[in-house]
């Protein structure tokens, strides 16, 4: 890898390592814009972290179940669960929250939360 590529990467990884700690600092979604949500999904996929995708998936799901909207949520927890349960196996601690936002999102705390 050039120097170069190093440098955007590396970058890449840093602007990753603010929305993790935000994420998990943090635990109001709302605290995200709809840019920042998809700014940390499009990072973690350029890098292909898997743990990172999990955890903008995860974001990103309970983002669109603030709004309502359904298709992403479903889309977006889907990701989650499959690379959460790849990541960590069955007993993987937010499994139980992924099931609710895939079968039941107007149960999730993040439903509609955004007012």
């Amino acid at each position: 890898m050039s120097s170069e590529l190093q440098e955007r990467s590396d970058e890449r990884v840093s602007r990753i390592t603010h929305f993790r700690y935000k994420a998990y600092a943090d635990s109001d979604d709302s605290r995200f814009s709809a840019e920042e949500v998809q700014e940390f999904l499009s990072l973690c996929e350029t890098e292909n972290i898997p743990s990172c995708l999990v955890t903008a998936n995860l974001l990103a799901a309970g983002f669109y179940n603030s709004q309502g909207q359904y298709q992403k949520v479903k889309e977006h927890a889907e990701v989650a669960k499959r690379l959460g349960i790849l990541t960590w196996g069955s007993t993987w601690d937010e499994l139980q929250e992924m099931e609710l936002l895939l079968h039941a999102p107007a149960q999730h705390p993040s439903h509609f939360s955004r007012g």
